[in-house]
């Protein structure tokens, strides 16, 4: 059932031509072409990223991930509250996550028969929100990792 809008869209754009933007059927016909243009606009990805990262203070939360998630972990090893996993389960999955989508960012980016700097001026900011809420989730671990260590 949760196919039949995947499938639809599917029929009504064969039936009327359309194509997506990213011709990702390049990528499996002529993938040697589109590493090549993925590898030529990856700086450029990157450089953008960097930009858009820091305007949104992503380097100073990810800080605080790794001081509180550590702060927790030598805490919880120095008292008799139990050991206590580095990275939960919940945790290694919002790493996954934040990891494969700016992964999937990339790729994205690299594939647009676009200009690659419009593109990502136009929409990059609005496409990173979904890495920002993992890096949020994963503070909120980290905090309750502090706030109530318990044994994994």
């Amino acid at each position: 059932m949760a196919v039949a809008p995947v499938l639809l869209w599917m029929s009504f754009k064969a039936a009327h031509g359309i194509e997506g933007d990213l011709h990702l059927s390049r990528l499996v016909t002529n993938p040697v072409a589109s590493m090549a243009m993925i590898l030529q606009r990856v700086p450029i990805v990157l450089g953008v990223m960097r930009v858009v990262h820091a305007a949104h203070y992503t380097h100073i939360v990810l800080g605080m991930v790794f001081v509180l998630t550590l702060w927790a972990y030598l805490l919880a090893s120095r008292s008799d509250r139990g050991a206590l996993n580095l990275l939960s389960v919940e945790e290694q999955v919002l790493w996954t996550i934040l990891v494969l989508g700016h992964l999937l960012v990339l790729l994205v980016y690299g594939l647009t028969p676009y200009d690659a700097n419009w593109h990502l001026a136009t929409s990059l900011d609005r496409v990173l929100i979904f890495p920002f809420l993992m890096l949020g989730m994963l503070l909120l671990c980290a905090g309750e990792k502090l706030l109530l260590p318990r044994s994994n």
